[in-house]
């Protein structure tokens, strides 16, 4: 193979990128506050892998980090309809809602997290915001 050939099919590679390298990227991105260049990263791996909940838990989680709890709202719900963990959609649904001071829809979620999950790493957590919001 000719180097230009070699270089051309290294770039394909390195453009496409696997499911694994398109989530770690996507982290990255989110980690540094790069959202867009994350979601497209994440959107790629989502396209690689449709039935897979894990790129939009990430962006749920990322735009709660951003304060774009809407966008959250979006993300979850897409992720709880995918194979993977819905307690985590849940949560983050919980949680968005909660910031958007929707606490009626917050608090019907951290039920359904502890009705998936009654001892998981956040039971805690949505047990403690069932008690306290209003």
């Amino acid at each position: 193979m000719s180097p230009k050939a070699e270089k051309q099919v290294a770039a394909e590679q390195k453009s496409s990128g696997s499911y694994a390298q398109m989530i770690k990227q996507g982290k990255q991105f989110a980690a540094k506050g790069q959202i867009e260049k994350a979601v497209d990263a994440l959107t790629n791996a989502s396209e690689l892998e449709p039935t897979l909940a894990e790129p939009f838990l990430i962006m749920g989680w990322m735009y709660i980090d951003a304060g774009k709890n809407d966008l959250a709202v979006g993300a979850f719900s897409r992720a709880i309809k995918l194979k993977g963990n819905k307690c985590d959609g849940y949560m983050g649904l919980g949680e968005a809602n909660k910031y958007m001071k929707k606490n009626s829809e917050a608090k019907k979620y951290y039920q359904m997290y502890l009705e998936q999950c009654p001892n998981g790493p956040d039971a805690p957590t949505a047990k403690n915001n069932l008690n306290t919001l209003k």
